[in-house]
């Protein structure tokens, strides 16, 4: 049931947070409340003793017409609903006004070792709740002012709910190491006779002159006297009034009166810096805090800088445009010439190379037959009695297959121009990865080259031109080979390795060289192009065309460490 139930009209509701035992509050109010019954006796005064979520759903259902709470509770509530300060309260012994609500934090006088607040790394704290202004907030506001992380080094932090003179008793079971009040609460605890002063000791204590109370954080005015934006404008008047007409009666402990609204732009403040309330949304950055809260104003900005350069801008966008277009015609026009220049070289080298394999078949034929001849001859009895003849013997067979091998590359590249379709043959991978070995194996030893080998067992036949693919390893090898030219003999480190991966063959060809640089990794197989002084260009195009013939693939790429690595698969059959 709502408080306005079954009320009459003349009633006034008055919701006060209850952040100590409803007598002491009552004997705290006393005079406010029997000013504004004096005052307006046309009205029924109802007073509601509620805690913060209890305060703020009597609001929220409007419930009330006016409401007495801290200044932290204020400002809370002014981001979610309309409200406004008539009075604040003035403690006459406080002076300068704007400075008379403060926190202590307290722990038992026989805890000597807590002074400071780093002292209270490791113990226990408890306070009235998270939510509560002078029972939490300005105390956290001060361990962070004091760049104490409070939330990693404190052992706990407990929360014991209102009324707040309770926490001294946990103080006194022992179930908190040091707790917070408000400030001057254990001052009026002590005039009532309720404590012994002497009983506590202060944490990180404040000196202020002109302040009575015991208190360890900064100071801030006193509560103020709100009414709703639904409130009777006439009925809020004379409240005011009567709010300012009051005074305390001499002999009061608390010798508190009204007056004008204070500013609570240091509560403000405060709440921004804990990003608590209107600001809970804020960044921590102080930049990006900035513009959260000067979004619109920046962005109303913005778009009147866009609206002043709009024009220019679409003004150099169309001259940037014609720009990109003529120079993208005079691009394309250079780039069909150099393709034209490209065809007709490569129209050149297929007849330089038909008329080279011509002349060069007939020198290669005749260097075999005197090959053969020499190893027949010294195969004959009478020639192995001959110093070195086994050696010689061996040096002629190796010139007949380097010789054959040349005059089988000529041949594929006569047919290639021919358009002619090569022989294919099922093949060991081993045998062809040790032939293209043998081949390079008199280069190797003049650059001083050291190969290692990584052969799996089982490997599977692949079928393919073994011309083909040998000049594939054999392109390979060299380019690995001429990539260590520049490093120590000791470095020059080449690695083979031939393995099955799923229905591949993989043969990978590591060098411990340079590695490719950025322009080689991006034209590597484009033809022509060659980082080798003597070189034509020609050798990875060539290579990858022939992989692609044999619906292999072929990649070159620079490895995690150093140098480059060459993969070649080809389908198993």
């Amino acid at each position: 049931m709502g408080l306005l139930a079954e009320n009459p009209s003349s009633r006034v509701h008055l919701g006060v947070l209850a952040w100590r035992d409803a007598p002491s509050l009552q004997q705290g109010w006393q005079t406010t409340l029997q000013a504004l019954e004096e005052q307006l006796p046309e009205y029924h005064l109802k007073v509601h003793w509620l805690d913060l979520q209890e305060l703020e759903q009597a609001i929220a259902g409007q419930e009330l017409d006016f409401v007495l709470t801290n200044p932290g509770h204020y400002v809370d509530l002014s981001s979610r609903y309309l409200l406004a300060p008539l009075a604040s309260l003035q403690n006459s012994s406080v002076d300068p006004p704007q400075q008379a609500i403060g926190s202590v934090v307290v722990t038992l006088s026989s805890r000597e070792e807590l002074n400071d607040w780093q002292d209270l790394r490791g113990q226990r704290l408890a306070a009235v709740s998270p939510d509560a202004f002078g029972g939490f907030q300005l105390v956290q506001d001060a361990l962070e002012q004091a760049d104490f992380p409070w939330q990693e080094e404190l052992a706990s932090l407990q929360f014991s709910g209102f009324p707040m003179e309770q926490l001294l008793g946990w103080l006194d079971a022992g179930r908190a190491d040091a707790v917070v009040l408000r400030s001057c609460l254990l001052e009026s605890l002590a005039e009532a006779g309720a404590v012994e002063l002497s009983a506590y000791r202060v944490v990180a204590e404040q000196k202020q002159a002109d302040y009575p109370c015991l208190h360890s954080s900064r100071l801030y005015p006193d509560w103020p006297f709100l009414r709703l934006g639904s409130t009777n404008p006439e009925l809020a008047r004379q409240v005011t009034l009567a709010l300012l007409s009051s005074h305390p009666q001499k002999g009061e402990v608390d010798s508190y009166q009204w007056t004008a609204p204070l500013s609570y732009q240091p509560v403000y403040e405060l709440f921004e810096r804990l990003r608590l309330g209107p600001f809970a949304d804020f960044p921590k950055n102080p930049v990006l805090a900035f513009v959260q809260q000067h979004r619109y104003w920046l962005l109303a900005a913005l778009l009147l800088v866009l609206a002043v350069f709009g024009h220019d801008l679409r003004a150099g966008y169309l001259i940037r445009k014609k720009t990109r277009e003529l120079k993208a015609a005079e691009i394309t026009a250079r780039q069909k010439q150099q393709e034209l220049v490209h065809l007709s070289r490569f129209a050149l080298m297929g007849e330089l190379t038909a008329g080279l394999a011509h002349e060069l078949n007939q020198p290669l034929t005749a260097i075999i037959n005197y090959a053969r001849g020499s190893e027949r001859y010294l195969q004959q009895p009478g020639a192995q009695q001959l110093p070195q003849a086994q050696q010689l013997q061996k040096a002629m067979g190796k010139i007949v297959r380097q010789a054959e091998q040349a005059a089988a590359t000529i041949k594929n590249l006569r047919s290639f121009l021919r358009k002619e379709s090569p022989e294919w043959q099922e093949l060991e991978p081993l045998t062809l990865m040790e032939e293209a070995l043998e081949f390079m194996e008199a280069h190797f030893r003049q650059e001083a080259v050291t190969v290692t080998r990584d052969y799996s067992s089982d490997l599977p036949r692949i079928r393919g031109n073994p011309v083909q693919l040998l000049q594939i390893l054999i392109n390979l090898l060299t380019n690995a080979s001429d990539a260590m030219q520049q490093l120590p003999v000791a470095q020059r480190q080449l690695e083979v390795t031939c393995k099955q991966v799923g229905h591949h063959l993989q043969i990978q060809i590591r060098d411990q060289g340079p590695g490719l640089t950025e322009e080689a990794e991006k034209l590597k197989f484009t033809p022509f192009f060659t980082t080798k002084k003597q070189g034509m260009g020609l050798g990875l195009g060539l290579s990858l065309s022939l992989t692609e013939a044999h619906q292999g693939q072929l990649s070159l790429h620079n490895t995690s460490s150093t140098g480059a690595v060459a993969t070649l698969k080809l389908p198993v059959t």
